[in-house]
């Protein structure tokens, strides 16, 4: 019968709710069981899949109202039919009724005949091969302690059918084999799990020349959850060929993005846990440059977030770096970034920026012996006409600040300017991340940054009016860090920043997201204060008059702190200060009153 159109939701209703009303019934098995097991009587695969698929979700509740004879017959039946059954989609319904039914029977030794019949099977045509195996992992699934008993049998079962030159027989034993690991606990299954390895990779290597990912994620799968659960003796002995293989996907574009991302996770494992042995077997220079070359991807820039393929293999490079020896490192990287900065392509040249920060922890005592050479590198992508080959080069730019002092500080008259330079084109990305540079100068500099801080300040400053909202949340708190890091030097440009900053201050704060927006310029008002002298006095009248209905009790505090640095100025604020005192009463009175 055959139909079209699109059912009506009231329709298909209907048809659940009758359909769970026939199933409570005990009467329902036998037809059901008929129309799944029954060619003859069901013609129409499709049925007989969805008989089968009704029946394993509804069997059990009746299975003791049969007696132990129909019982038995419908298990020789099933089996039986399973055995023969040429359609894919109704050996697939049966694998699971066989599964549903032996949860219940082999446990009291109710089914006997099943095991050695799945031996049977596995020794026969491609077809039943495919169906034992694909029982085997299922069983598996849902009984690990029982099949774990014979896990040297079904992994020479496995072992096998990854041999074997049919494709679905294969795809059903990497799924067994997965199936079989999550349900090894105990050594001795583990070590049966073994022998298992060579030929799986030797699938998924076949399977990446064919285009076939899912057969390589299926393996890396497994090869994540040995590592999981054994921290690794039984992967030791395979590392030869495990990082090859890994080495092989990594550089494989052909391979879903997915998978591959499978993959660097498994070697980001692998990196933190048993660096020496791959430094002992030569493997990590390999992995380097598998790692550079999915950097060099272009992807877009929609899809450029901290779940992309790029970002991960930065990841995982930052760990081979921190983890791997410099010595072996270094050299792949140094050329790299060498050679890359300079590239037509954007995306190897932000590869190359990005690269220059992220192995700075890992690789920093042989750095600094050339960080000139580093230096001008990140210069170069400082003023790369593409923002995102700026914004990771100003990421870079903060990590070598971090990593790489003292030296750095010699290129400082370089560097802040490159900074400012990359803010050229106004992109939010590039501004957030160079403030971000900015402040971990601050940090290594303090009252060096004196000679640069006017300038800098009044470039963040033009922002608050101009930019994004996170820009302008990062510029006003760039300025702090600033103002916080030259001291009682800021006491020439502080007040022009306090008069900047408290324009913002006499808003209502009504709302969380103003909230966000005003406690970042409350610290940062803070870190000018220290250093504003008389200017200070400026900001009383804007403090005084704040409406502090529904401000939270931290912002109260933290305007109850700028009070204080306010009365520690009351000698500088002159003949106005009698106004003043009377603005830090009111302010006083409503604090006591709670009027908040």
């Amino acid at each position: 019968m055959e139909f079209s159109g699109k059912l009506l939701p009231q329709v298909i209703r209907q048809a659940e709710e009758g359909l769970k009303q026939v199933t409570a019934q005990p009467a329902c098995v036998q037809p059901l069981f008929t129309c799944a097991v029954d060619a003859t009587a069901c013609p129409h695969p499709q049925l007989r899949q969805l008989a089968a698929i009704v029946l394993r979700k509804k069997i059990m509740r009746h299975w003791r109202k049969f007696t132990y004879a129909d019982r038995n017959a419908m298990q020789a039946t099933i089996l039986s039919v399973l055995r023969g059954e040429q359609s894919a989609p109704v050996r697939a319904g049966l694998v699971g009724l066989v599964v549903v039914i032996a949860k219940a029977t082999l446990p009291s030794r109710q089914w006997d005949e099943l095991l050695p019949t799945i031996n049977t099977m596995t020794n026969a045509t491609p077809i039943e091969q495919e169906s034992a195996i694909r029982l085997i992992g299922e069983l598996t699934e849902t009984m690990p302690h029982i099949m774990g008993e014979h896990a040297q049998v079904l992994s020479g079962v496995i072992g096998a059918g990854l041999g074997s030159p049919h494709g679905p027989v294969q795809k059903a034993s990497l799924i067994a084999m997965t199936q079989l690991v999550e349900g090894c606990d105990n050594e001795e299954a583990l070590d049966a799990v073994r022998n298992l390895i060579p030929p799986a990779l030797q699938v998924a290597q076949a399977a990446t020349t064919n285009g076939q990912s899912e057969a390589v994620g299926r393996v890396i799968e497994m090869l994540s959850l040995l590592a999981e659960q054994t921290a690794a003796p039984v992967l030791q002995p395979h590392l030869s060929i495990i990082v090859p293989f890994c080495s092989h996907v990594l550089s494989d574009a052909g391979v879903d993005d997915g998978v591959r991302i499978q993959a660097l996770e498994f070697v980001r494992w692998l990196v933190h846990t048993r660096p020496k042995s791959l430094n002992k077997k030569g493997m990590v220079p390999a992995l380097v440059q598998a790692l550079l070359e999915v950097s060099c991807e272009e992807e877009d820039e929609d899809e450029a977030d901290e779940a992309g393929l790029f970002r991960y293999a930065i990841f995982t490079l930052d760990s081979v770096a921190c983890n791997a020896p410099s010595r072996v490192v270094l050299p792949a990287t140094a050329a790299f970034v060498h050679q890359q900065s300079t590239s037509t392509e954007w995306a190897c040249r932000r590869a190359a920026a990005c690269v220059l920060g992220v192995i700075a922890e890992g690789c920093e005592n042989k750095m600094r012996k050339s960080i000139g050479d580093w230096i001008q590198s990140l210069l170069r992508l400082l003023s790369d006409a593409e923002p995102r080959v700026r914004a990771e080069a100003a990421t870079s730019a903060a990590e070598i600040v971090s990593y790489l002092q003292p030296e750095v500080l010699d290129f400082t008259d370089q560097l802040l300017p490159a900074l400012g330079t990359a803010l050229a084109d106004g992109n939010d990305t590039v501004a957030q991340r160079v403030m971000g540079a900015v402040e971990s100068l601050c940090e290594v500099l303090e009252d060096g940054m004196a000679p640069y801080a006017p300038q800098l300040i009044q470039t963040f400053l033009q922002m608050l009016d101009t930019a994004s909202m996170p820009t302008r949340e990062a510029a006003a708190s760039v300025v702090g860090s600033i103002m916080n890091a030259v001291k009682s030097e800021g006491v020439s440009y502080a007040p022009e920043a306090l008069r900047r900053l408290s324009a913002y201050l006499g808003v209502t704060v009504r709302n969380s997201s103003y909230v966000h927006w005003f406690t970042i310029i409350l610290y940062t008002v803070t870190d000018c204060m220290r250093g504003a002298g008389r200017g200070a006095a400026d900001i009383t009248c804007t403090l005084s008059g704040i409406c502090y209905v529904c401000m939270p009790i931290y912002l109260l505090q933290l305007l109850a702190s700028i009070l204080c640095l306010l009365c520690s100025h009351s000698k500088l604020i002159g003949q106005n200060f009698v106004i003043r005192r009377m603005a830090f009463a009111a302010m006083l009175q409503r604090f006591l009153r709670k009027e908040y």
